[in-house]
């Protein structure tokens, strides 16, 4: 690597580039970037500003250095402004070489974070966001395309260096100095920022191996949809597939809406009577990649109809069709400690009982569902029910060709582990595994973010979909498009129900699961259980293979040192020695080896552990006392994790982003002036796990009841609010 900078001055960047034309080298096939490899990435410095600055609540946030990688040369400057004549020289610099057409390409990890600051900027075109301040690409004097590498890999930039061998540095930053674009910073700070684009530079370099920019997908999903539509093309059923998406794919709205409502997500609960207890031999099991089993082993909804007679939804279900719809359930009530249907997901509830996100009895709740769904919940609830609207399709197979795309995925992922040389086709192949489902469930009608750029002033806003029929529609006659939305919803919908039944089966010895995983007690009486769940998924798989003409072996995979794993089984995940939950995402154990591990959710995993040991002066017993539901760490505690010597251990803090919109301005800090304007101010957060107030009334033995309106689907509450008055009128 060369560098150009050290205490920097900008003069000596294009002194050294002086106004020669530089060649550009472009892309062979026609293609509107240029090759060059270009990364970027900012430090910055949050500040209380004086009174007599305009700055939001006092909170500011400003760059002190910023550096760009470009084809192994690590450029520095000290101020937005000098990036600004930066990309200004080499747009000047490409005119001079008479290269007037082409796009650089500039990877940022975390370009939403950077790109708030980048908006003191003017010239910004073309912002691509998921949501407001969930950047996923964006155009700079039409020259410049920045693009997201978070969104591309979903990996921290930690994670990367050491999958690809350029390792970040750690711990050699100290974030809580206040520093000023003209504080002087040492070799090693220097280095430390270095290496955040060099990592970057080197990650990209390795991607461009297999791909161009014009076909590097812009978030990790991209990448599985890529290497899917390639296999199903090559198979030769391209047409086939795209007929069944064109005939298949749900064009109403309504319909859409109700579908769109009954997703729901992987199963994380606790058996609430277990709650808060330390216990003992505790065994974890964890089902081999869940969601792509289900490729494997199910059927799925093809063209959905609406029912003509909605007294007979029953009947379809029994006859073997899919069904789904908005369903009234009635004097609901458990048959064990598990409570499984999500208050959160409910249209409406009338006294209901809730235990921690979950209904434990009700005299009535509104729900969208599946027949998968109702088909669970009877395993755990005694119900009425009743259909208020539905529709119906048959289930088949899903194309022999999407089929062998997953299998393909997994089989390289389990070969390709480990081995030298082979490192960027295993990340794609294991980023493919992971993303099937994701590409299955993406958004249809979401919300079009907007960011619009008047001089120095730019702001967000977001529209809905003008026709949501004609978006609907467009999908599905999309050349491109390859998927059902439904399949989506099934491949959850079926996760669900597998880990419940073994659920179900075991009983109340079942203390916390996970989407994919169960920790259960007295493990040694439920063996058979799992051996029964494992035999019958590796049934249900060969005969799906069969069914569309596939190999049967095609369960499992071998990984380089010739061992075989079977995919869809339960496999063996540990043994605790001592295991304690408080709800959802909330547990403590130690292993075989006495080693503590948490999983909280809002707090780093080695940030628990360590204050734990703190509070619990390393002794079990402690520990385990210490992690309770008034279990806090204190800003001060804090403070004292927030230091290289912890972050070169690997334990990080929380931090709050308080986002600035304001425009550029002036403040001073230790008497220097400094311009700011957008830009992020990071504060260290404590934490804290009180429970809810109704969470906490269910453990002290409370009943409490509960009468509302949960879900913030509004489309669909508006759609059951309509059916609900005619049903009322008509009874």
């Amino acid at each position: 690597m060369t560098y150009y900078g050290g205490n920097f001055d900008m003069r000596e960047w294009l002194n050294i580039v002086g106004d020669k034309p530089i060649k550009w080298i472009k892309e062979k096939t026609p293609s509107p970037y240029y090759t060059d490899v270009m990364t970027f990435d900012t430090e910055t410095t949050s500040y209380i500003a004086g009174k007599n600055d305009s700055s939001k609540n006092g909170k500011c946030a400003f760059v002190y250095i910023w550096q760009m990688c470009i084809n192994g040369k690590i450029y520095y400057g000290r101020t937005i402004d000098e990036f600004f004549q930066m990309l200004i020289k080499i747009k000047q610099m490409r005119i001079l070489g008479n290269h007037k057409k082409g796009k650089f390409v500039i990877y940022v990890h975390n370009l939403s974070f950077d790109f708030q600051f980048l908006r003191n900027m003017m010239g910004w075109t073309n912002v691509f966001a998921m949501k407001e301040r969930d950047i996923i690409r964006a155009t700079y004097l039409d020259m410049f395309e920045f693009r997201c590498s978070y969104k591309l890999t979903n990996k921290n930039l930690e994670t990367i260096g050491k999958e690809i061998g350029t390792e970040k540095k750690v711990g050699e930053l100290d974030y809580r100095t206040i520093r000023t674009p003209a504080t002087a910073l040492t070799p090693i700070e220097m280095e430390y920022c270095a290496y955040d684009v060099i990592v970057l530079h080197e990650y990209v370099k390795q991607l461009l191996k297999s791909y161009t920019y014009t076909n590097i997908p812009m978030t990790s999903t991209g990448f599985v949809r890529q290497e899917t539509r390639t296999i199903i093309r090559q198979s030769g059923e391209w047409e086939k597939v795209r007929k069944i998406v064109r005939e298949c794919s749900i064009t109403d709205p309504t319909q859409y809406n109700i579908l769109k409502s009954a997703f729901s997500g992987g199963f994380t609960h606790a058996n609430y009577k277990y709650v808060g207890q330390t216990l003992e031999n505790v065994k974890s099991w964890d089902i081999s990649s869940s969601y792509p089993t289900r490729f494997l082993s199910e059927k799925f909804p093809y063209q959905f109809r609406e029912f003509n007679d909605l007294t007979q939804w029953k009947n379809f279900i029994n006859d073997g069709f899919a069904v789904y719809g908005i369903f009234v359930l009635e004097n609901v009530q458990q048959k064990s400690n598990h409570s499984v249907i999500s208050y959160h997901k409910c249209l409406r509830v009338k006294k209901a009982r809730i235990d921690n996100g979950r209904i434990m009895e009700a005299e009535k709740i509104a729900i969208c569902a599946t027949d998968v769904d109702i088909q669970t919940w009877s395993q755990f609830y005694n119900f009425n029910i009743k259909c208020l609207k539905g529709y119906w399709a048959k289930y088949d197979y899903l194309p022999k060709s999407l089929i062998t795309a997953v299998y393909t995925f997994y089989q390289k992922k389990t070969k390709l582990k480990g081995i030298t040389g082979e490192e960027q086709s295993y990340l794609l192949a294991k980023q493919c595994v992971n993303g099937l489902y994701g590409m299955c469930v993406t958004d249809i009608l979401r919300d079009n973010t907007t960011f619009t750029q008047i001089g120095n002033i730019s702001k967000w806003g977001t529209e809905p979909p003008v026709d949501r029929n004609k978006k609907l529609t467009k999908y599905a006659n999309n050349k491109n498009s390859f998927l059902l939305y439904q399949w989506g919803v099934w491949i959850t919908a079926y996760s669900r129900r597998e880990l419940l039944t073994v659920v179900e089966k075991i009983g109340n010895d079942v203390i916390y699961c996970d989407t994919d995983s169960v920790k259960i007690l007295n493990a040694e009486n439920y063996n058979h259980i799992i051996a029964d769940y494992n035999n019958r998924i590796t049934a249900r798989i060969k005969t799906c293979l069969r069914a569309v003409g596939l190999p049967e072996n095609w369960n499992t995979a071998v990984d380089k040192h010739g061992y075989t794993h079977d995919l869809g089984i339960f496999d063996d995940d540990g043994s605790y020695n001592y295991f304690k939950t408080l709800g959802a995402k909330r547990y403590i154990y130690t292993d075989s080896s006495g080693d503590l591990h948490a999983t909280v959710a809002g707090c780093p995993k080695k940030l628990m552990v360590a204050e734990l040991t703190r509070q619990g002066k390393n002794d079990t017993k402690k520990i385990f006392s210490a992690f309770n539901e008034n279990f806090r760490i204190t800003l001060n505690d804090m403070q004292k994790y927030d230091t290289p010597e912890y972050m070169k251990m690997g334990i990080k803090c929380k931090h709050t982003h308080t986002y600035i919109d304001d425009t550029p301005h002036t403040i001073y800090v230790n008497d220097e002036s400094v311009t700011t304007g957008y830009g992020v101010y990071l504060e260290l957060a404590p934490f804290s796990m009180k429970w809810s107030e109704l969470y906490e009334k269910l453990m002290r033995g409370e009943i409490v009841y509960r009468d509302t309106t949960i879900s913030t689907d509004t489309v669909t509450q508006r759609i059951f609010s309509v059916l609900a008055d005619t049903a009322n009128e008509s009874s």
